[in-house]
């Protein structure tokens, strides 16, 4: 009989429980932090019962889920977007007449990236699938997406 007196009295009591947000989780039981970035649980100790959560720096953490795909913005979004940059870019000029090729004088928005992708370190010329006769040079090797490889000539810089 005091067996089943014991069973009884088990049955009565509460599992034990973490209150956070509003919300009842059991132990061991995993959910997101109020901030949406830190992951909590509800965890047992001596028979008490504690929410302990992740303390990581949030500001530096990018949802991929709601981070923009960055060579479809134009570039006044890509300006805005914190995890996309702007591509430049120069356009090639070509001297026939002294068979040499110098760089305009002004920079060009061009497209966007992510801010993230790695570029290396070479001038790389390039042109617009929609205007593949106009040239710009990249003083790296990031070019906007869908844009092709210059036939560049062989003549030097122009002095």
């Amino acid at each position: 009989m005091l067996w089943i007196t014991i069973l009884i009295a088990c049955q009565d009591k509460e599992p034990l429980t973490c209150e956070f947000a509003g919300e009842s989780y059991a132990v061991g039981e995993s959910f997101d932090a109020a901030d949406g970035c830190n992951i909590c649980s509800c965890d047992a100790y001596d028979g008490e019962v504690m929410v302990d959560c992740s303390a990581m720096d949030c500001s530096a953490v990018d949802d991929p889920g709601l981070a923009p795909d960055c060579k479809e913005l134009s570039v006044s979004e890509c300006e805005t977007a914190n995890t996309c940059h702007v591509i430049t870019g120069s356009q090639v000029v070509y001297d026939d007449e002294n068979e040499c090729f110098a760089w305009a004088n002004s920079v060009e928005q061009l497209g966007c990236m992510d801010a993230t992708m790695g570029c290396g370190d070479a001038i790389t010329l390039a042109a617009s699938s929609a205007d593949p006769t106009t040239c710009y040079g990249f003083s790296n090797t990031c070019i906007p997406d869908g844009w092709i490889d210059c036939v560049q000539e062989s003549f030097p810089d122009c002095d």
